[in-house]
């Protein structure tokens, strides 16, 4: 079962595979963000090796909430 990302201790950094865990998205979908600058480094992820992230849950929180709303074709059709 998922842990839900608000029940746990408040921390700002974690391992992306963590963060991961917490909220259902791959790794490949933050490795995509990384590499494609929607995530700027020092502010939403810091490289601690070659190849391992961290990941700051507050500034992704924050980046997350100011996202348009996706809608969906039901949602068009109801509006």
């Amino acid at each position: 079962m998922r842990q839900n990302l608000y029940d746990t201790p408040h921390l700002t950094w974690v391992r992306a595979e963590r963060y991961c865990e917490l909220s259902g998205e791959p790794l490949s979908t933050i490795r995509n963000r990384v590499s494609q600058g929607i995530w700027v480094q020092n502010l939403h992820f810091k490289r601690i090796t070659e190849r391992a992230l961290v990941v700051n849950l507050d500034a992704i929180t924050d980046w997350f909430n100011h996202q348009p709303h996706f809608t969906t074709r039901h949602e068009m059709r109801e509006g």
